[in-house]
């Protein structure tokens, strides 16, 4: 089973393991959910090869709208052996060929050479007798080459074709036998009847009574074991009693892996809450021990804390995998004008812990210059520049120009602590310059905090329209 968005991209495959980076669904796949999607109706799709199992598959696509937010595809994806029960060679007889075929004339489950010919078109007569009428009786011409008798019934649901069939002279062979004996001894046949009748009675009676136990067991969740009655149409109903309890068996164990990962994820939510609220915490303290009085505390906390917000918004549209550079510079920066900055660097992302800190840090620099550096007067730029090194490490250079002389401060504040101390302890180190040209900050964020390789690549697809911390929700007091 998988969930995707409507543009295809999967959110949930119980296929691949947890972590995994999932694909985009298929053009097969996405096409026939996008029909469920627009007609807001189950469909039933034609097989096709899948992209994580590499098998041919068959999906029902189920539309999940959802209020107010955009609607999801649920897809159950079933390998093409689930129908190898319905045409099994053992339920028919001798020389007789049993298939299932999708809307297209693809071959979904053969009693012959399955392997072979699932994915494969059907034989063209086979075709073009399905085309002409939903249900019939024909003389065509096989795979395989040979003249066979032939019957099928479309399904209007799914628009699936079974097709029953076999070789001309197994076809006629019952027909010319019954007719001799019949011209011979139409006396005795009616005898040997009564007989037969008798004996198919006592016959048919242990068959039923195996049905009877069948349901009671499928009732009771029980898994059902049977060896074949003679009967086909009780064998079949056995079989399928069968294949129902290892479905609703599988079912229950899904269910059981889905509450396992709900409770994974509900631990993994309350360390990363834990965190988040020791981070505010921290800068509660640091903000009082530096303001003059509640106003001023209230202001820069506020201030702070929207930053570390602005920075958790990226995070959540990433399901907390990262974050781009240019995103979380664009956050950050975008309410202090984004014309008074210079933004330089490669695609990169870095990941959950960076975004964070790199978000303190940035908007520490930007109130710093705002108040006492390049953007305090007029012409006053800043040059944001983010650079990869060889083993896979990511420099950031902030330089600010144009702005009044920059003398070394007597005294550090909470911005300088996050600057030269925390960041650095936390992504790897960092030199804070006091030039009389302007304030000049140099991080070296260690490999193991950058994206790179597939991860990198989801991270810098678009979830949707860009955020700015303009466009974010404000933290209010």
């Amino acid at each position: 089973m998988l969930i995707s968005d409507q543009d295809g991209q999967q959110v949930l495959n119980l296929a691949r393991p947890d972590g995994d980076p999932l694909p985009r669904r298929n053009p097969a796949g996405l096409e026939i959910q996008r029909r469920a999607l627009e007609t807001g109706q189950i469909q039933i799709s034609n097989v096709f090869t899948g992209p994580v199992l590499q098998i041919p598959v068959v999906t029902v696509e189920i539309p999940v709208i959802r209020p107010d937010k955009p609607p999801l595809g649920l897809s159950v994806v079933m390998d093409t052996r689930i129908f190898l029960p319905l045409v099994d060679r053992r339920d028919l007889p001798d020389g007789w060929l049993g298939g299932l075929v999708d809307r297209n004339g693809n071959v979904i489950a053969r009693s012959r050479d399955h392997d072979r010919t699932v994915g494969q078109p059907a034989s063209e007569s086979f075709r073009k007798a399905t085309q002409h009428s939903k249900e019939g009786w024909n003389e065509i011409r096989s795979l395989d080459g040979h003249i066979i008798a032939n019957g099928h019934v479309s399904s209007d649901l799914s628009g699936w074709v079974m097709g029953l069939a076999a070789d001309q002279a197994v076809f006629e062979a019952p027909i010319r036998r019954i007719v001799v004996v019949a011209c011979l001894a139409g006396a005795a046949v009616t005898f040997l009847s009564m007989l037969l009748a008798m004996w198919a009675a006592r016959r048919i009676a242990s068959p039923i009574e195996r049905l009877q136990e069948g349901s009671h067991a499928l009732l009771r969740r029980e898994a059902i074991s049977f060896s074949e009655t003679g009967v086909p149409e009780v064998d079949r109903a056995l079989d399928a009693f069968s294949a129902t309890a290892s479905a609703l068996e599988q079912h229950e164990r899904e269910r059981d892996e889905r509450e396992a990962h709900v409770h994974l994820l509900m631990r993994e939510l309350s360390h990363r809450s834990k965190n988040l609220l020791a981070i505010v915490l921290a800068i509660a303290r640091q903000t009082n021990r530096q303001a003059a009085n509640f106003q001023e505390f209230e202001m820069r906390f506020n201030a702070r804390v929207q930053a570390l917000a602005d920075a958790h918004d990226l995070l959540v549209e990433k399901q907390w995998a990262g974050a781009a550079m240019q995103d979380l510079a664009l956050a950050q920066l975008s309410a202090f004008g984004t014309d008074r900055f210079i933004l330089r660097g490669e695609p990169v992302s870095v990941k959950p812990e960076a975004v964070q800190n790199i978000g303190l840090a940035l908007h520490e620099l930007a109130t710093n210059a705002s108040k006492y550096g390049a953007l305090s007067v007029p012409g006053g730029k800043v040059l944001l520049e983010w650079t990869r090194g060889e083993d896979g490490s990511l420099r950031l250079r902030w330089e600010e120009s144009g702005g009044p002389p920059v003398n070394q401060p007597k005294r550090k504040g909470f911005g300088r602590l996050v600057l030269e101390r925390v960041v650095a302890h936390a992504l790897g180190k960092a030199v804070l310059e006091f030039r009389e040209s302007g304030l000049v900050w140099i991080c070296d964020i260690d490999p193991e905090h950058v994206a790179t390789g597939a991860e990198n690549a989801d991270l810098l697809r678009p979830a949707g329209k860009p955020q700015t911390g303009a466009d974010r929700s404000p933290i209010t007091a």
